[in-house]
This record gives structure tokens, sequence and C-alpha cells, in this order.
């Protein structure tokens, strides 16, 4: 598998995980010092477990909703570290339909250790096209 190709199922594995609502299997895809910055800033991948884990989480807001990501451009930047940009929706099945869905875009960057590609940075911004 390239590295190209490793990457964009670090991302659908992300997703996965996501759509399972399975927090510890979404922050082991970041490194122990990762940054998530969405609605709020998490500094390190226990901050972004114990998040998920959460009412603010999978155990709430985001219980049972779709995430989709569309990665959009994948660039390396070095042999270990990559930038990719994806466009995506978060449906809230709680919601009313005309509310339901919230697009994004967002900027990853990940780099590669010995446990493969993980996320080390990752930041969205509200898509309203």
């Amino acid at each position: 598998m390239s590295d190209q190709e490793a990457v964009l199922q670090v991302i659908k594995n992300v997703v996965q995980s996501w759509l399972d609502n399975d927090a510890d299997r979404f922050a082991d895809y970041y490194t122990a010092d990762a940054t998530l910055i969405s609605d709020i800033y998490m500094r390190d991948q226990d901050h972004i477990r114990s998040f998920m884990k959460s009412e603010n989480g999978f155990g709430g807001v985001y219980k049972d909703s779709v995430l989709e990501v569309r990665p959009q451009n994948v660039r390396f930047v070095r042999d270990d570290v990559v930038i990719v940009t994806t466009q995506g929706s978060i449906t809230f099945p709680s919601l009313p339909a005309d509310e339901a869905t919230k697009g994004f875009y967002a900027t990853i960057v990940m780099v590669k250790g010995e446990d493969g590609w993980r996320f080390s940075a990752y930041q969205n911004s509200k898509n309203n096209d």
C-alpha cells in the first residue's frame, strides 16, 4: 500500500470509528500530543478521548450522527508528514431535517511513526456554501 493509500485509509478508519461511536478507536488515530480544534480546543489524545466519551461527544451530542469526509487534496511536505484538506458534513438525526446537516472544511496534518499514519493536528471550519 502506498503512503497516500495508507493516509486515506486512516481517514476512512476515523470516519468508521465515528459512525460506530467508538471514542477509544477514534482517539487512537491521533498522536499522544495531537491537537484537535473544532468548536473547542482539545490539546492531546487523552483530552480527545475523554471529550468524545462525554455528553459533548458520542455520549450525547454526536451520538448516532453521520460523518462524511471527502478528501480534496493530499500534499506530502516530507516523507513522514502530510497535509490533507477535506470537505465533509455531520448529520444529526435528532435535529429537524432542514437543520440536521452541518457542512465543514478541515485541514489534517498527519505524521508517520512506528505505528503508521496518525493525526497530529486537525482543525475544521463551518462550510456555509
